[in-house]
């Protein structure tokens, strides 16, 4: 007996409820009831009425999908077919040894800063002899000459050449790959042996080994 009166007094003081609670309780309890009443009752009392479709009203295509392949199929197709033969435009190849400033700009990558420095290395050079050149302009990188694989070519034709037993001290050093110590070597040499028979002749000198000679050998000429 103890016990139950214990149980009653823990239920009362966890779940109390005054006389207005208990009221609005009782509310919401009477409204869910009639609304789960209302659902019941609607589909008895209110049958919704099935929709009558008079098939023989409906319209009739007049085109099948036949004629849809003989008309708008085909001409879409001769158009797109016509379209792929159309030629593509020739992308045309700039030649760095006598393009202007404006082609050398239009080319991917190449800025007007870039653009500057080849255009004066190209003049400090007498033109280039190989792609390979423009690697030694800074800011024009081996990733930058790949990107412009097959846009680009040189042409040696336009290169200056010097004649190697008249050329003077002054034009000598003027050039990137000759510049002082080597030009003076050159032009004394030539004074104490007399004039070059070949090109070769330049392997006489000491400070000139095969790989300055191959790199100077597009540039010069003995006559």
């Amino acid at each position: 007996m103890e016990m139950k009166t214990k149980i009653k007094t823990w239920i009362e003081s966890y779940f109390y409820f005054n006389r207005l609670e208990q009221q609005g309780i009782y509310l919401l309890l009477f409204f869910i009831l009639l609304t789960w009443l209302i659902k019941l009752w609607v589909p008895v009392f209110f049958k919704p009425k099935p929709i009558e479709v008079n098939l023989t009203m409906a319209e009739i295509p007049t085109s099948t999908f036949k004629d849809f392949e003989k008309s708008n199929f085909k001409s879409i197709y001769t158009d797109s077919t016509k379209r792929k033969l159309e030629p593509k435009p020739k992308l045309s190849i700039i030649d760095l040894n006598l393009a202007d400033s404006l082609e050398i700009l239009s080319l991917y990558r190449v800025g007007p800063a870039l653009t500057s420095k080849i255009l004066q290395y190209r003049k400090k050079l007498g033109g280039f002899v190989s792609l390979q050149q423009l690697t030694e302009i800074y800011g024009f990188n081996e990733d930058l000459l790949y990107d412009l694989d097959g846009k680009i070519t040189i042409s040696s034709k336009s290169v200056v050449k010097f004649n190697l037993n008249n050329v003077s001290f002054d034009e000598l050093k003027s050039h990137p790959y000759f510049k002082f110590r080597l030009s003076k070597q050159i032009v004394n040499y030539r004074q104490v042996h007399g004039p070059f028979k070949e090109i070769y002749d330049l392997k006489n000198m000491k400070t000139i080994n095969d790989s300055i000679l191959n790199l100077i050998k597009p540039y010069v000429f003995v006559d």
